[in-house]
C-alpha cells in the first residue's frame, strides 16, 4: 500500500522558532546528555496523529479538516512554564505548556470526531496542548532524572507575548537516521475576525 506517515498541527511563526531554540541552547548547558532534542524549526502543536494513511485517503481527510477549521476563528496563544510527561518526579519528555482559548481544545476534538468517521480511532488521552523541546534516553540514571527535575522546576520561560495561530496544517513526516522530516501537504486558514474598535 503506497502510504504515508501524517499528522495534524498548529505552524509557528519563524520568530517563536528562534526563541525555542534559545531556550533548547540554554536546557542543554544545564542538563545531562541522553537527551534528544527537538530541532527548533520542527517544534510544532499536535492536534492530531495519524500515523501511516493511505494516499488515496488523503483528499477526504484534506476535505474533513478544512470543513473543520473554516468553523473556527485565529486565536492567540501563550507559551507557559517547562513541564514534563508523564510528571516532573519521572520526566520522559520535556515540553513547554500552552495556554489557549476554548477554540483550540474545541477544534482538536472536532477534529478527532470527523477522522473517527473516516476511520482514525480517536486518542485514548485527553487533548493536552503542549511543544515538546526533548525526549529523554530510557537508559538515563535515576540521580540524572532527578537533576533533570530539579532545573525544569526553577526554569522561567522568556517568551511572554501572545503568539497568534491562524492555520492548521497536514504535515508528511519522513523518518530519517537524522531525524523527523516534516513537509507541509495542506494548510488551511482559521476565520480572521475584523476587530472592532467599539
Amino acid at each position: 500500500m503506497d502510504s504515508i506517515r501524517t499528522f495534524i498541527a498548529l505552524e509557528l511563526p519563524a520568530s517563536v522558532h528562534q526563541e525555542l531554540a534559545g531556550i533548547i541552547s540554554h536546557l542543554k548547558q544545564q542538563l545531562p546528555g541522553g537527551i534528544r532534542w527537538v530541532p527548533a524549526a520542527n517544534i510544532h502543536i499536535t492536534l492530531k496523529f495519524l500515523g501511516d494513511v493511505s494516499r488515496s485517503n488523503l483528499a477526504d481527510i484534506e476535505q474533513a479538516v478544512g470543513l473543520v477549521v473554516n468553523r473556527h476563528a485565529a486565536f492567540d496563544i501563550r507559551l507557559e512554564a517547562l513541564g514534563a510527561f508523564p510528571n516532573l518526579r519521572r520526566p520522559r519528555v520535556i515540553w513547554i505548556g500552552i495556554q489557549a482559548p476554548d477554540t483550540l481544545a474545541a477544534m482538536a476534538r472536532e477534529i478527532e470526531q470527523a477522522l473517527d468517521k473516516l476511520g482514525y480511532p480517536p486518542e485514548g488521552r485527553p487533548f493536552s496542548p503542549h511543544l515538546t523541546l526533548g525526549r529523554i534516553a530510557q537508559d538515563t540514571q535515576p540521580q540524572e532524572l532527578a537533576s533533570i527535575s530539579r532545573v525544569l522546576s526553577g526554569q522561567k520561560i522568556a517568551i511572554a507575548a501572545p503568539v497568534r495561530m491562524e492555520q492548521v496544517t497536514i504535515f508528511q513526516s519522513v523518518l530519517k537516521p537524522s531525524g523527523s522530516i516534516y513537509t507541509p501537504l495542506y494548510r488551511h486558514s482559521l476565520k480572521t475576525v475584523a476587530m472592532s474598535l467599539h
